[in-house]
């Protein structure tokens, strides 16, 4: 007994469908473009590799004390969800919280986020990140633009939200 053409082409999409996923699967992997698991990268978060403009390495988040709070603004040159809040986070960063240490974070080419961040006359540190070679973390945190993250003075993950919230989350921390 034949089986009807409509339940073999069924058969041949699912089976395609399922090779497709092989094979993205295996070319993620190959390329090491997997995120860390989310539980991983609180914990992570103050370890971050930066770099300063000039390329001299900074020291991680977790070794600079204080009593602030640091923001991690990260952005990309040619992001356009980055175009797009570029305004907000002008507005913003006329006046940060005391209590919070801004560093603009990219993982773009240091002299193009630099340009980019004196364009829209954003006032604040700006920090390459290296994310050649096995630097999951920082390929994490610079993957999702733009994008706010906030660490504690003792160097824990408090905030991480979607970087059209700065005007809030900011607010919170001029009470």
């Amino acid at each position: 007994m034949m089986k009807s053409p409509s339940h073999r082409s069924v058969k041949g999409a699912v089976v395609t469908a399922a090779l497709l996923v092989l094979l993205a699967v295996q070319v993620f992997t190959l390329s090491g473009t997997f995120r860390p698991p989310a539980t991983e990268t609180p914990e992570r978060i103050a370890q971050l590799a930066l770099v300063n403009r000039d390329g001299t390495p900074s020291r991680p988040l977790a070794l600079t004390g204080g009593t602030s709070y640091t923001a991690l603004l990260a952005y990309d040159d040619r992001c356009a969800w980055c175009d797009s809040i570029a305004g907000v986070w002008s507005a913003e960063l006329l006046r940060p919280p005391a209590n919070v240490n801004v560093v603009l974070l990219s993982s773009s080419e240091p002299q193009a986020a630099l340009e980019y961040a004196v364009r829209h006359q954003w006032n604040a540190r700006v920090m390459h990140v290296d994310t050649s070679g096995s630097r999951h973390l920082e390929r994490y945190v610079t993957s999702r633009t733009p994008w706010i993250y906030v660490v504690d003075p003792a160097g824990k993950l408090v905030v991480s939200q979607h970087g059209a919230l700065l005007g809030e989350i900011f607010s919170e921390y001029r009470r």
